[in-house]
């Protein structure tokens, strides 16, 4: 497979793994968020900056912040949403 490209099955099944174990670690169906759940996201335009240089913008987003952000903007809250 070209190296460039990710094959979504083999992706999926990581992922699922993943959280299999998860659940299986805490045996339970759901953790709590930690306070620090921040992530920074970066535009769109400056996603393919040059090594060395710095993106002149970045937004913070919080995981907890998420599932309402995409209740208000979806009409199903269960359905995954990718962001532009």
């Amino acid at each position: 497979m070209d190296s460039t490209k990710v094959d979504l099955q083999r992706l999926k099944a990581v992922i699922c793994r993943l959280i299999d174990e998860l659940a299986s670690q805490t045996g339970s169906e759901s953790f709590q968020l930690p306070e620090t759940d921040f992530y920074w996201t970066i535009p769109a335009e400056m996603k393919l900056v040059g090594e060395g240089q710095q993106p002149s913008t970045l937004h913070v987003g919080r995981l907890r912040d998420d599932p309402n952000d995409r209740r208000s903007t979806h009409e199903s809250s269960d359905d995954p949403v990718l962001a532009d």
